[in-house]
């Protein structure tokens, strides 16, 4: 029987939780005189979509965000109770006035074309992810990004910002380098079109020689890939439109993301410009149900806009929001309609919307 190993990539409520998979339907037997791998003896592999790039600020592919991340390293991992843990960093320090953050580099690092890591390397990539697509939102309050010596990052942003480290988990890369053929810093470099051990990795890990890369098109294609061995680690976003399922024998891993899904209230007019209303809306809520029923359980509920579990989590904050729908016939307005605006990019967004219409309404608002 063919062991595969399938990653879930939950892009959820606020972060991603551990839900009990459904036990694996059996697959067809096997001819017995078929001799099947083991997982260790099976090459390892992954798919990647060609026409999706695998420029590390501007690729959106799932399946090349994997790729991406055996061959790039960051500054400062992103832990599950969200904390900075440094990576290519040792270490940082703040202003006084939190609008400077100063980054000590690690020494020993060398990227895979042989040169040594530096704080300009560092300061380039970040400016190419702030001017990127896919990075370029948690930048904003970002002023500028320099080195101030070979081994010394300075960050300045435009308001007092502590926890800057959090958000820079983006691929370093050499500066100014031709990004076509990604050179990073991490244990696989990229060599003609497969991933190679990079023996000169600053880390250490019993990892696999090779991983194949396998070229795929569409989901359906990369599931297809995965179901009969071709692949043996996929990813994918059980929320969204579209999503492929799986058969046959495998692991299923959740793994939490930073994705939160919020309701902001306009305060310059209208009947959100009550603080009174926006907090029963609060208690108006079923964030349980939207968890459970429009995202499959993949997903945490949260009354606060922070990962419970984090430092900044406040329990007995939380604990004074709880579901309990409130009476919002006093808030109604007298005339007219209060309009939603919701992101309709996935379906379960607008599901939960609906619902969350549909809960006010009964409310009496």
């Amino acid at each position: 029987m063919r062991k595969h190993l399938a990653l879930l990539l939950a892009l959820l409520f606020l972060a991603g939780c551990g839900a009990p998979a459904a036990e694996p339907t059996a697959p067809d037997p096997e001819p017995a005189a078929e001799t099947v791998p083991t997982p260790s003896e099976t090459p390892a592999a992954l798919a990647w979509e060609q026409d999706a790039g695998l420029d590390p600020y501007q690729c959106r592919s799932v399946c090349n965000r994997l790729v991406l991340e055996r061959i790039y390293e960051p500054l400062f991992r992103v832990t599950g109770n969200c904390t900075a843990e440094p990576v290519l960093a040792e270490g940082y320090t703040v202003s006084d006035d939190g609008m400077t953050t100063t980054i000590r580099l690690r020494p020993d690092v060398t990227f895979h074309n042989g040169a040594s890591l530096t704080a300009a390397d560092a300061a380039d990539s970040i400016l190419r992810a702030k001017a990127g697509a896919y990075y370029a939102g948690r930048f904003d309050l970002l002023a500028g990004a320099e080195a101030k010596s070979a081994n010394t990052l300075v960050l300045t942003t435009t308001a007092a910002y502590e926890t800057l480290p959090l958000l820079l988990d983006v691929p370093i890369a050499p500066a100014g380098a031709d990004l076509t053929e990604p050179i990073g810093t991490g244990p696989y470099r990229w060599q003609n079109g497969a991933l190679e051990r990079f023996d000169g990795w600053w880390d250490d890990g019993d990892l696999p020689e090779r991983i194949a890369l396998r070229p795929v098109a569409a989901a359906a294609e990369q599931r297809d890939a995965f179901q009969y061995g071709g692949v043996g680690l996929t990813v994918f976003d059980p929320n969204c439109d579209g999503a492929v399922g799986y058969g046959g024998d495998y692991e299923l891993w959740s793994m939490p993301t930073s994705v939160l899904q919020f309701v902001g209230f306009r305060l310059d007019g209208g009947v959100f410009a009550d603080g009174g209303l926006r907090a029963a809306v609060t208690c108006a809520v079923d964030r349980e149900a939207i968890v459970t029923e429009d995202m499959g359980g993949f997903g945490v509920s949260a009354p606060l806009a922070v990962l419970p579990g984090s430092p900044w989590y406040l329990p007995e904050l939380a604990g004074k929001v709880t579901y309990d729908p409130p009476d919002l016939r006093a808030f109604a307005p007298a005339e007219g309609e209060i309009v939603m605006i919701v992101n309709a990019d996935g379906g379960q967004r607008v599901t939960t919307a609906h619902r969350i219409a549909e809960s006010l309404t009964v409310c009496g608002l």
